[in-house]
């Protein structure tokens, strides 16, 4: 009877490591996709992002220390920060030459500008691969950027 037990909690054990493995490797699927947006934002627009505040390393390990936690409630500043660097494009006019990484000017339009906010929105849902798609799509585009075909 004793054995029985032992394999059952070695097996409930090797379920419960898994079932964290699965979480912590959904959230560093997530943390990818936050980091393309981050990236395709800046490579997109010519114009540096304000908000966003960790590196891959520092993120990926705080996924692995909070294996139990669903990825927006470790990381919802941060979600929030890079949301709010998507919607400040629902006005152009407003960057200054001190906003863009290397060129003198915005590389989007207006109405793509507004695209953006809707992206901004998308992340503040926590729909992360559709406001990537959505970024690849206005990005394709957009004139002088270095996208891949």
């Amino acid at each position: 009877m004793q054995s029985t037990d032992n394999a059952y909690d070695k097996y409930t054990f090797a379920k419960k490591v898994h079932e964290r493995c699965l979480v912590a490797l959904d959230n560093i699927s997530d943390i990818n996709l936050l980091f393309d947006l981050d990236y395709y934002l800046g490579l997109i627009t010519n114009v540096k992002n304000f908000y966003f505040t960790f590196d891959k390393e520092e993120a990926i390990q705080r996924s692995f220390n909070h294996r139990y936690k669903r990825f927006n409630t470790i990381f919802r500043d941060e979600v929030k920060a890079l949301a709010m660097d998507y919607m400040k494009f629902y006005d152009i006019n407003r960057f200054s030459k001190e906003s863009f990484y290397g060129d003198e000017n915005i590389r989007i339009n207006q109405e793509q500008g507004l695209e953006f906010v809707e992206i901004g929105k998308l992340i503040c849902d926590n729909k992360l691969k559709e406001a990537r798609d959505k970024v690849i799509e206005v990005g394709v585009h957009v004139k002088g950027v270095p996208w891949p075909e």
